[in-house]
């Protein structure tokens, strides 16, 4: 085999490996936006959203603030 000939093989193969990997990818990227869209949804319903969100239990307890002039003192 010549130069010539590597050099093609070569390129074919670059281009059949960056087919597959790149059908890949983009599976990937779309499963991941599927199940974005579905975890963004299911915040929406009130009785899941304790189970995904931990920082919704969270909601509504009361900070006790610290005076203003404290921090001078």
């Amino acid at each position: 085999m010549d130069e010539q000939d590597q050099v093609r093989q070569y390129v074919r193969l670059f281009g059949e490996c960056f087919r597959v990997l790149s059908k890949w990818v983009k599976r990937a990227l779309i499963a991941l936006v599927v199940m974005l869209i579905l975890m963004q949804g299911a915040l929406h319903i009130k009785a899941i959203r304790p189970y995904l969100s931990p920082v919704y239990k969270l909601d509504g307890i009361p900070v006790k603030e610290q005076d203003v002039k404290d921090w001078k003192e």
